[in-house]
C-alpha cells in the first residue's frame, strides 16, 4: 500500500513539472511575439521598387548551388560514359573471329570473346552477346532437317581440321509440357547443374542473362553465358562459351568455342516441340581429355575413326542431357 502511494506521488510531481514547463514556454513565446511586433516588417522590395540585396544574394546563392550540383552530375555522367565507351571499344576489339582451317560443312562462326571487368561494360556486353545469337536463331535453324512436329530426331557430326575438331549437334523432341513450364525449367538451379555438367559453379544473374563459371578446377576454366528469350508461344535459350573474363584473372581458355540454341514452340495446349542446335570447336587434345574424363572413352589417333567416336560421344551427351532435363521437369510438374 505504501509503495502504491509512493508511485502516485511521483507521478503527480512529474505531471506538475510538465505543466509548469509548458506554462513557462507559453509565457516566453508571448513575450517574444510582443518584442517582434515592435520591429518593422521585412521588406523584399524597397520603396523605389528594387529588390533588397538580401533577396538577390539568396537567389544567386541558390542558383549557384543548383548549377554546381548539375555540373557535378553531368561531369559524373560524362566520366561514366567515357569509361563505358572505352571499355566497350576494347570489348569489340578483342572480340575477333578466330582463324579457322577450311571446313567442308561448317561455317567459321566462332569468335574469341572476353568479358570486361568494368561493371557498366558487363551490363552492356552480356545482353549484346546473347542477343547476337538470338537474332540469328532462324538463320542457323534454316538448314535444320525438314521434320514433322511428331518426329523425334538426333544427329551429331564431327569433322577434324588441323588441330581442331568441329562438331554440329542437332535434335528434335516433343515434350508433354507447355512453353511456360519449360521456360521456368531453364531458370531452375537444378537445371544449371545439368547444363554445366557439375554442381560446382558460380552464377551471375543480370536481366535475362546467366553467367555460369567453374569454381573448382582451375586447370580447365570455363565460362558459359546464357540468355533466355520468351515470346507468346515460343521460348529460346542461347548459350555461348566465353574465352576470358577479366574479372577473374588466370581463368582464360582460348581454345573452346561453343554456341547453342534451344528453340521451344507450343504445338498444342499440353505439348511443345524442343529443337536444339550446337556448334562447337575444340582442340583435339582437349577433346581427348574431355571424352576420357566424362565419357570414359579413349579416342583413336585415326581421324576418321575419331570423328565417328566424337559423333557417338556427342549424341550420348545430348541424349542424356535432354532426358535429365525432361525428368527434372516431370518431377517439378508432379
Amino acid at each position: 500500500m505504501a509503495q502504491r502511494q509512493y508511485f502516485r506521488c511521483k507521478q503527480r510531481e512529474y505531471r506538475h513539472r510538465l505543466k509548469c514547463k509548458r506554462s513557462n514556454l507559453l509565457q516566453e513565446l508571448a513575450y517574444l511575439q510582443g518584442v517582434l511586433s515592435n520591429f518593422p516588417p521585412a521588406r523584399h522590395i524597397s520603396e523605389d521598387g528594387m529588390l533588397s540585396w538580401k533577396v538577390i544574394a539568396w537567389v544567386l546563392k541558390e542558383a549557384r548551388r543548383d548549377s554546381k550540383d548539375e555540373y557535378n552530375h553531368l561531369q559524373d555522367l560524362v566520366d561514366t560514359n567515357t569509361s563505358l565507351i572505352y571499355e566497350m571499344t576494347r570489348f569489340l576489339q578483342v572480340c575477333q573471329p578466330r582463324p579457322m582451317t577450311s571446313l567442308a560443312s561448317m561455317q567459321p562462326i566462332h569468335q574469341y570473346v572476353t568479358l570486361m571487368a568494368n561493371g557498366n561494360a558487363r551490363v552492356q556486353a552480356k545482353p549484346w552477346l546473347v542477343q547476337q545469337l538470338y537474332h540469328n536463331t532462324d538463320r542457323f535453324f534454316h538448314n535444320f532437317p525438314a521434320l514433322s512436329i511428331s518426329e523425334e530426331f538426333i544427329d551429331c557430326t564431327a569433322e577434324c581440321a588441323g588441330p581442331w575438331v568441329h562438331t554440329v549437334d542437332a535434335c528434335q523432341f516433343a515434350w508433354p509440357h507447355t512453353v511456360g513450364d519449360i521456360k521456368k525449367l531453364f531458370a531452375h538451379p537444378h537445371s544449371q547443374e545439368i547444363i554445366c555438367l557439375t554442381d560446382e559453379y558460380d552464377l551471375e544473374r543480370d536481366g535475362n542473362t546467366l553467367l555460369a563459371r567453374g569454381i573448382i578446377d582451375q586447370k580447365y576454366p570455363w565460362h558459359l553465358l546464357q540468355g533466355h528469350f520468351y515470346e507468346a508461344d515460343r521460348f529460346i535459350a542461347v548459350h555461348r562459351s566465353l574465352n576470358n573474363d577479366e574479372a577473374f584473372q588466370g581463368r582464360e581458355d582460348p581454345n573452346i568455342h561453343d554456341i547453342e540454341w534451344v528453340d521451344v514452340r507450343q504445338i498444342s495446349s499440353t505439348h511443345s516441340i524442343v529443337r536444339v542446335l550446337v556448334h562447337r570447336s575444340m582442340l583435339l587434345e582437349d577433346m581427348e581429355i574431355f571424352a576420357k574424363d566424362v565419357g570414359k572413352i579413349t579416342l583413336s589417333k585415326d581421324k576418321k575413326t575419331m570423328e565417328q567416336q566424337v559423333s557417338s560421344f556427342d549424341k550420348k551427351m545430348m541424349w542424356d542431357c535432354l532426358q535429365k532435363m525432361k525428368n527434372l521437369l516431370a518431377t517439378r510438374s508432379a
